[in-house]
């Protein structure tokens, strides 16, 4: 047994890592959960490509390609216990902030569409929800739990470095 506790971060070039051991949930959960995060980012990808002005964060596939890194790992690791082969992986705290920040806009986005608004709305936000529904109903969930799943998978993947920065920001949380 390890006598440095999990997660522990490595001796890397930046500190920006997280080892990560134990994960929560099991394969079935963790490959359910890829599959709609990486539907939903590649459905905001495709309307990138076509013209649709995206959140920011979203924006340039940053998303995707951040949780292209994460998932592959995680899925792997995902229902290992203790000292299995595979039981342990990495985590680049730069994609969950990635996954955070593309969770918090989008779900600003969804905020924002359900409210009564006097002023024109703006129609790539309204196309950007309307892939959402479009995303969440081929999963058979609501859109905002679709976009949850970033935020879950953020917080599942680093808990205590989103938690320090939630502390510290209440209202970016």
């Amino acid at each position: 047994m390890s006598p440095v506790p999990y997660p522990r971060t490595p001796t890397g070039p930046a500190g920006r890592t997280v080892i990560r051991r134990d994960l929560p949930g099991d394969r079935v959960t963790w490959t359910a959960r890829s599959a709609r995060i990486s539907g939903l980012l590649l459905a905001l990808s495709e309307l990138e490509a076509a013209g649709v002005a995206v959140p920011a964060p979203v924006a340039d596939r940053r998303v995707l390609r951040a949780w292209a890194r994460s998932a592959g790992p995680v899925v792997g690791a995902a229902g290992l216990r203790g000292d299995q082969s595979g039981a342990s992986f990495t985590v680049d705290l730069d994609d969950v902030d990635a996954l955070a920040e593309a969770g918090r806009a989008l779900a600003l986005l969804l905020c924002r569409a359900r409210q009564p608004i006097s002023r024109p709305g703006d129609p790539d936000a309204a196309v950007v929800v309307q892939t959402l529904h479009r995303v969440a109903m081929a999963h058979d969930i609501a859109a905002e739990q679709l976009v949850a799943e970033l935020g879950r998978a953020a917080r599942l993947l680093a808990p205590a470095h989103l938690r320090t920065r939630a502390a510290a920001d209440p209202v970016g949380a």
